[in-house]
């Protein structure tokens, strides 16, 4: 599936695929594309809406691209209301953009399960966010096996993110964890360019940053 909208120095909107429900089980093993030109445009790989539980699985190729002076691509965006997210990668997700390129944006206030087995990458001529959980206060749970590249911006919730031995997160830009007590474990390897990597306020245990691997 592909969609593309032109509005030059105007604003243009594109979605590759939108799906909404009580439950909402997506299984993506094709391709989605999205392409929006405009100075104000907006593209969206897969756009999925669930008021209960959203469950994800991709073992394909889902991408965005938006050009324009302040456009916004973002590869796939999942909003979970309440419930629980359950993602589960093993394909390539892709945001470009010449402002802001976010990968996987998550919306809801439910918990998230977070697994990435496969390519994760934001590449933004402004800000490159290949993991957005801002918007939601939830309790989040990423554990990466594959590649990420790009920075996190998680919301408010006690966050973990586990980078696997073999794992590659290629950080960029300023990763924010928020507030909540939050867990960074690195096993595998992080590379930073020009990144830097931040805390919140903690709740109640205070936030915790071990390093088995390489950084």
């Amino acid at each position: 599936a592909s969609a593309g909208t032109s509005g030059a120095l105007g604003s243009a909107y594109a979605t590759g695929v939108y799906a909404t429900g009580t439950d909402v089980y997506f299984d993506n093993e094709g391709s989605i594309s999205a392409s929006a030109v405009g100075d104000y445009s907006t593209a969206i790989g897969a756009d999925l809406v669930a008021t209960n539980s959203l469950h994800f699985y991709n073992a394909g190729t889902i991408s965005a691209t938006a050009t324009g002076a302040d456009a916004t691509a973002i590869g796939t965006r999942l909003d979970g209301s309440a419930g629980t997210v359950y993602f589960d990668n093993e394909g390539t997700i892709t945001a470009t953009s010449d402002g802001t390129a976010i990968a996987v944006q998550f919306n809801g206030t439910g918990p998230l399960n977070f697994t990435n087995n496969g390519t994760l990458t934001a590449d933004g001529g402004v800000d490159s966010i290949v993991i957005d959980t801002s918007y939601g206060a939830g309790d989040d749970s990423l554990y990466n096996y594959g590649t990420i590249t790009g920075n996190f911006n998680f919301g408010a919730g006690d966050d973990y993110f586990y980078n696997a031995a073999g794992a590659t997160w290629n950080a960029t830009g300023y990763t924010d964890f928020g507030d909540g007590d939050d867990t960074l474990v690195n096993n595998g390897d992080i590379y930073m360019t020009d990144a830097t990597i931040a805390f919140g306020g903690y709740t109640t245990y205070g936030n915790l940053f071990q390093n088995n691997g390489n950084i």
